[in-house]
């Protein structure tokens, strides 16, 4: 029987292992980034996603071509993180926006996005940041250049307090920030 240990012995051996992972000069493979599609219709009471904590570093691929998408952030938690990405090119739809939402008008966004080579900063004109609780891809603002691109994106990460915005839309005119948690018009 030489080598062989009781189950009890193996469970306290596993539980005396170090819960820490180090990874110097490794390779890490088979990790992908979890990934969702959604062309659902949304409205601000019953948004397309509503996002949880357990789904933090998700990116979710929004295709508005036959409808606008409502996405709405969990509470703040520390560390959590989210990206959405327009998965297919507006064609200057009035009725396509991509809408994502604190859900809550004490719950805010701060950051700056960068649309067509300019910063915009999350603050809706007043100067003073912490006041935005909806941002949206708007394609019927777009039509003076054509339409949402797909690629555009948004990231959105939590301190606890406030959802720290970053994004990229590669035309003018396409983006909507409200202090209202259900301030954009859906169409």
């Amino acid at each position: 029987m030489g080598g062989a240990i009781s189950l009890l012995r193996a469970e306290k051996m596993i539980e005396q292992l170090s819960r820490e992972l180090t990874l110097s000069d490794s390779t890490l493979t088979g990790w992908k980034v979890k990934t969702e599609t959604l062309s659902i219709t949304g409205s601000y009471t019953t948004p397309s996603k509503t996002l949880v904590a357990g789904e933090s570093g998700l990116n979710i691929y929004a295709n508005i071509a036959d409808s606008s998408v409502v996405i709405q952030l969990p509470s703040p938690v520390s560390g959590l993180f989210y990206k959405t990405v327009l998965a297919q090119a507006s064609e200057d739809e009035p009725l396509r926006d991509l809408i994502i939402t604190t859900g809550d008008n004490d719950v805010n966004m701060v950051g700056s996005i960068l649309v067509n080579g300019a910063t915009v900063q999350l603050d809706s004109g007043t100067g003073t940041q912490g006041t935005i609780s909806t941002i949206a891809i708007d394609s019927s603002d777009c039509a003076v250049s054509a339409g949402a691109s797909a690629g555009d994106w948004f990231q959105f990460d939590c301190d606890g307090t406030y959802w720290y915005v970053s994004g990229f839309i590669a035309k003018s005119s396409c983006v909507n920030i409200h202090n209202n948690w259900n301030g954009h018009p859906i169409p």
